[in-house]
């Protein structure tokens, strides 16, 4: 695990997080793997990078406009009651309703 001296904003499944450390397994076919505090709830979670995108930043120039996260519907109902108390999450409204 490699904790990040410069850290930087994750949009997550459960919303915006704070990135402070990374991590990768002992192969290539492993997904780089970040670990966040959650901004909504300050709770600890481990994203791999398909899961993740980069926040926009002004200092850093760089937009708001990735591209949209993707989760299979059994990745999201095994997320849903972590969604149902995240409000900022992008799958909020698609879990509650």
């Amino acid at each position: 695990m490699l904790e990040l001296k410069h850290r930087f904003y994750l949009e997550t499944p459960l919303g915006t997080a704070l990135c402070w450390a990374a991590s990768a397994g002992d192969t290539v076919e492993v997904a780089l793997i970040f670990h966040t505090w959650q901004v909504e709830t300050n709770e600890h979670w481990s994203w791999a990078n398909p899961d993740v995108r980069i926040c926009g930043s002004t200092t850093a120039r760089r937009h708001d406009d990735h591209t949209p996260i993707h989760l299979s519907e059994e990745r999201i109902e095994f997320l849903k009651p972590h969604i149902a108390r995240h409000r900022h999450s992008p799958f909020y409204d698609r879990v509650v309703n």
